[in-house]
């Protein structure tokens, strides 16, 4: 079953990825395939049943080994029980809308003095229509915290968080990951306009798109539309803003 989705000609974080891959390449660690493709096994299970087949141990047309699939099990499983005790979470898997696409056309971007437009676009692992917001799964080798974050920051998580809350208009994100190595989960939570996370462009920080890519800065922040400044601040670990506390 081909996904229509990415013959689409909106630009959208993957584009931004490709791109600084270009601008700024750096040694790959791992097989980035292999990664990928349990990425997308796990990714399935929760948010596409209907493309797996259990019996066979493929997603559509691609085959998984035993130690994969029963890896993945183990994963989904780690994260449900995590879902007991974070009211988040368990409102993500009971209600939010999986693999829901939007586009934002003529989104308007600045880049210096120059600005310009282009139609963007992204695809949600979770989104919560009542809350006006969502968030991404992540399976990740990190066994802590401390690692965790610090993959957000090497893969440029956070950038695609601000990404989509660009496009949706809404004022926080979350990421849930899952560890390979101990099936621990580990949370991050982003909202926007955070004043404890400023622009300070002194730090020096490649830019391409109005996005500013390189690791020489030491927080997450993205400069993005037209007219204003607008800083994402994360959090790991603790639900942040009201619209988390969904148990109240």
């Amino acid at each position: 079953m081909q996904d229509t989705y990415y013959q689409r000609s909106e630009v959208s974080n993957s584009d931004l990825t490709e791109l600084k891959n270009l601008l700024y390449p750096r040694t790959q660690y791992g097989d980035k395939e292999k990664a990928f493709k349990f990425g997308s096994l796990v990714d399935a299970m929760l948010t596409e049943p209907e493309r797996v087949r259990y019996d066979k141990h493929t997603v559509d047309d691609v085959l998984y080994s035993g130690e994969d699939w029963e890896l993945a099990q183990a994963m989904i499983k780690s994260l449900r029980m995590e879902a007991r005790h974070d009211p988040l979470l368990a409102q993500v898997l009971a209600k939010a809308e999986t693999q829901r696409f939007m586009v934002n056309k003529g989104q308007r971007f600045q880049y210096g003095n120059f600005e310009y437009t282009l139609d963007t676009r992204c695809k949600w692992d979770w989104w919560l229509p009542t809350f006006g917001f969502g968030g991404d799964l992540k399976t990740t080798f990190a066994s802590s915290q401390k690692q965790f974050d610090e993959a957000i920051d090497f893969f440029d998580w956070d950038r695609s968080r601000a990404w989509y809350m660009d496009i949706a208009g809404s004022r926080q994100d979350f990421i849930y990951g899952i560890s390979k190595k101990n099936q621990k989960v580990f949370k991050a939570f982003i909202r926007r306009n955070d004043p404890s996370y400023r622009f300070q462009p002194s730090q020096g920080r490649g830019r391409t798109g109005g996005f500013y890519f390189g690791r020489n800065h030491p927080r997450p922040f993205v400069q993005r539309i037209a007219g204003s400044r607008t800083r994402c601040h994360r959090q790991s670990g603790e639900s942040v803003g009201t619209a988390f506390h969904l148990h109240q």
